[in-house]
């Protein structure tokens, strides 16, 4: 953790304690900013690039989702900022992170119950397509919504698949074996029944 990192953390941890948290810590780097335990159920999670209105239509789509999923989704009760950064105070999910299932010693061998676990959350996510801001959300650190340019879930989810592998496709295949092989039967069953584009992209 760099100077500056550990800087940012302690001056938010006082601004939690300050704000009635006195049990305010954080709890890890998150892809899109950095989560801190509160004490009381709640955590706050940092968002470094989203913005407010972003969040508060995320709001609304977790609140609609959560009659559509079978599994605990965020809650988000507030949306605000902490020094400008926008933030979202959110129930705190209980659970077993999915890092703990996968084998990191044999990058080809991954517990079947992680397997289970993804597909399972990617069917839910994909029989909840019929809530409306599902299609307006973007996901990672994108700027377009999944669904854009794109009618079913399998479809938009290939097409993600595939952004993210273009940037590290020179990386991943000096590391994964078949690289090209494993790739296109990826994007295959991503896409389930979406068409493709000549050239193996999904459309």
């Amino acid at each position: 953790m760099s100077d500056a990192t550990r800087d940012t953390t302690a001056r938010r941890v006082r601004h939690f304690v300050d704000a009635g948290y006195p049990d305010a810590g954080p709890v890890e780097a998150a892809v899109e900013g950095a989560v801190y335990r509160l004490g009381d159920g709640t955590v706050a999670r940092v968002w470094e690039r989203r913005r407010g209105s972003e969040l508060r239509r995320m709001q609304r789509f977790y609140a609609d989702a959560a009659a559509h999923l079978p599994f605990g989704a965020p809650e988000i009760l507030a949306v605000g900022d902490i020094d400008g950064v926008p933030m979202t105070l959110e129930r705190e999910l209980t659970g077993e992170p999915l890092a703990g299932r996968i084998r990191t010693d044999d990058p080809d061998e991954v517990l079947p119950e992680a397997v289970d676990c993804l597909v399972g959350v990617l069917r839910a996510l994909a029989d909840a397509h019929d809530v409306d801001e599902v299609k307006h959300l973007p996901v990672l650190d994108e700027e377009r919504p999944l669904w854009e340019g794109h009618t079913t879930f399998g479809s938009a989810l290939a097409y993600l698949v595939d952004r993210r592998v273009s940037r590290c496709a020179d990386r991943l295949s000096t590391h994964v074996r078949d690289f090209d092989d494993t790739r296109a039967r990826l994007l295959r069953k991503a896409a389930l029944a979406a068409p493709y584009r000549r050239g193996g992209r999904p459309r």
